[in-house]
């Protein structure tokens, strides 16, 4: 029964450790750093912070996280997470500009009423 468990915390510590060698073959993703923080820094600027909270947190949640797997030199975990921050801080560009295009729209709105009250009141005048 040893035999066979100290078998098995071989082959274990062995995957650890090729799974190990396998992250550190692959590059720091620094080009998905640069496009997950663009990515939030869009959302930022088209207002996410109000119109999107939710998304703009989890996207910097993922950041966060990404960063601290690049930390820890765990470059696919750390491309992975960044590709998910960038993802949500997209969702939350959209769902900014969402809210501020039906902001837009109800302005329109209100501004064709009043138009319209006006016309109506000068067609009773006459």
């Amino acid at each position: 029964m040893r035999s066979s468990t100290r078998g098995w915390l071989a082959a274990t510590a062995a995957a650890a450790a090729l799974a190990g060698c396998a992250s550190q073959d692959v590059p720091p993703p620094r080009a998905e750093f640069a496009r997950a923080d663009l990515a939030i820094e869009q959302a930022v600027s088209t207002g996410a912070t109000q119109h999107a909270p939710l998304a703009l947190r989890e996207a910097r949640q993922k950041m966060e996280q990404a960063r601290q797997a690049l930390y820890e030199e765990n470059f696919l975990e750390a491309r992975r997470l960044a590709a998910e921050a960038q993802a949500s801080a997209q969702l939350a560009l959209a769902e900014s500009e969402t809210a501020r295009a039906e902001q837009l729209a109800e302005e329109n709105q209100r501004s064709l009423q009043v138009l319209r009250d006006e016309l109506e009141r000068q067609e009773v005048r006459q």
